[in-house]
């Protein structure tokens, strides 16, 4: 028996296993549907000029399948891409090469951060959280954008290798799925257990600070990403004041508020880039959001550190 058909049945066994229990059969079909889906909004909103994604979320969403499931689940994710891709009308034999680039950085980086970065999934300390950053989407995302882009010139999939050159090409597809694994995995590991309501709410006066810090930052970022008030405000509408609302969610509500300002934050300055309104108007079509994508990041990044490293404190001190 050759390699192949080892191979071959090896993968047709994986395939057995998961459609012939109930349940995993159901696991399997949400999980396609959550990827298809993933894909499906953001392309549908996040396009320039038809033909990248800038931030694709069904990476992200493909990763944190294996991590709450297991990477036995895989199937379920090769399965999610080829519905995508054919859904864009790709061809079968390129949809299907596409579909096992995107099930590699997904079984990549899920194998790369059990082993030697996440123990069970939890961002315990700071190297943690760059592990994931660096390891999770950093390097996985270009490994999947070095051979999606070489797929796409191989087979002239739609009319990219015609507007972008390879490496511009590898460019946005890195940057597209680094963002959204980052983005996405790093929400679901914080709420993947959820969190006992005393951990945030201890007391009445607790839920309405949080109520009232949330409504300012919602408010400010409408005036920063929206052009709310530009004609009163005029320039001390700028993106820093993020950084002042990250840090004080930081302290006073943990690494969960952080998380919930970074995607109120991304949701709101896309939306206002997509319609040209805001900060990051001009991003969209001149740096296909290179500027806002680095920014979100740095934002996270600055309030899960003061976040982690003000609970690290609090245990050493009781």
């Amino acid at each position: 028996m050759t390699k192949l058909d080892l191979a071959t049945k090896w993968t047709a066994k994986k395939f057995k296993l998961l459609f012939t229990s109930s349940s995993a059969f159901v696991i399997v079909l949400a999980s396609i549907c959550l990827i298809f889906l993933s894909s499906f909004i953001t392309s549908g909103a996040l396009l320039v000029s038809g033909k990248v994604c800038m931030i694709n979320l069904s990476s992200g969403v493909a990763l944190s399948i294996l991590i709450i499931k297991g990477r036995r689940y895989w199937p379920s994710v090769i399965l999610g891409y080829l519905a995508i891709y054919l859904y864009r009308g790709i061809d079968l034999a390129p949809a299907v090469v596409l579909s096992m680039i995107g099930t590699i950085e997904a079984y990549f980086a899920h194998f790369v951060l059990n082993r030697y970065i996440l123990r069970d999934f939890k961002i315990r300390n700071n190297r943690d959280l760059i592990g994931l950053l660096m390891f999770g989407g950093f390097l996985s995302a270009l490994i999947s954008g070095l051979m999606s882009g070489a797929v796409f010139y191989m087979f002239g999939v739609s009319e990219l290798t015609k507007t972008y050159k390879y490496f511009e090409l590898v460019r946005l597809l890195w940057q597209a799925n680094e963002a959204g694994t980052f983005l996405v995995v790093l929400t679901v590991l914080e709420f993947k257990e959820i969190p006992k309501s005393k951990y945030l709410f201890n007391d009445r006066s607790k839920i309405i600070e949080f109520l009232l810090i949330f409504a300012l930052i919602l408010f400010t970022n409408q005036v920063v990403f929206m052009n709310w008030f530009k004609d009163s405000l005029g320039t001390i509408g700028y993106a820093y004041w993020v950084f002042l609302f990250i840090t004080l969610v930081a302290i006073r509500f943990n690494r969960y508020g952080v998380v919930l300002v970074v995607v109120m934050t991304t949701i709101q300055a896309v939306t206002g880039a997509v319609k040209g309104m805001g900060f990051f108007a001009r991003d969209f079509t001149s740096t296909n959001l290179s500027n806002f994508l680095i920014y979100i990041q740095v934002v996270a990044l600055a309030g899960m550190t003061q976040s982690i490293v003000i609970e690290e404190n609090k245990r050493q001190a009781s």
